[in-house]
């Protein structure tokens, strides 16, 4: 219950639905009340057009994506690897079975170099908040598939980062390991870290898919809404949404 009021949490309160209620509250709003109607369709346009430049993803992700990408010296200390899922799409017609999403895949791109480089165990998290099979089944059976390897652990039952930490925890304490290398976006890297840390692993970050290093000049192009940026911005609000919820949760306890 808890995990579905997070997740209706979150669908009201990030873009692109908050603007939109904003907007249909003003129009509302508008027809007694114009003057509050019209500041809250304003407020609904500015929200809109920040959360969709390229600006406003840079010097987001500057804050949030703090750790650079992993040393392979570093790796020399880890005892596995653990990759996160970011979810998958449940039936794939042109494969006839489901498969990762995007952003899964690209974390099982990255891991797979990692574990080529180091030959260490992986392990696959994920579990099925949506129902049907476990992303980790979905993300053992690719990385078998398309990257030849086999995933030594899978984590079946997490529903958010927070339980990916604490299951994995569950399995690799009885393989006597602690040292681990955690693959995920960089923009979740701060947060998993954090979780990870939080159940008692040491952690080598090795973060993928970078949103703070485009180096293409913006300029006046930073300033124009674009879907991609819209998309980043959507989880970067999300991780910054997260990283407060860890924090009031640290606070308390």
């Amino acid at each position: 219950m808890a995990f579905l009021i997070k997740k209706c949490l979150q669908i009201l309160f990030l873009p692109p639905v908050l603007p939109l209620m904003l907007l249909a509250l003003g129009a509302g709003l508008s027809v007694k009340r114009r003057k509050a109607g019209r500041v809250l369709v304003l407020a609904g346009l500015g929200i809109s057009y920040v959360f969709s430049i390229p600006l406003t993803v840079n010097l987001m992700a500057q804050g949030i994506e703090i750790y650079p990408p992993v040393r392979m010296d570093r790796l020399e200390k880890a005892q596995a690897i653990v990759i996160l899922g970011g979810g998958h799409r449940g039936r794939a017609l042109e494969y006839g079975q489901a498969m990762p999403n995007e952003v899964t895949l690209e974390r099982l791109s990255y891991g797979a170099v990692l574990a080529r480089r180091t030959h260490l165990p992986v392990l696959v998290s994920g579990g099925a908040p949506e129902g049907g099979a476990p992303e980790s089944a979905v993300m053992a059976r690719t990385l078998d598939d398309l990257f030849g390897l086999k995933a030594a652990f899978r984590e079946t039952r997490s529903l958010d980062t927070a339980d990916n930490a604490r299951y994995c925890r569950e399995i690799l304490e009885k393989e006597g390991i602690g040292a681990v290398v955690l693959v995920t976006h960089a923009a979740h890297m701060r947060r998993a870290a954090s979780e990870f840390r939080g159940q008692g692993f040491s952690v080598i970050p090795a973060p993928t898919v970078f949103f703070s290093h485009d180096t293409r000049k913006r300029l006046f192009f930073g300033l124009v809404p674009d879907i991609k940026s819209t998309v980043r911005a959507h989880a970067l609000v999300h991780e910054a949404v997260g990283l407060f919820v860890l924090w009031l949760r640290n606070l308390g306890a």
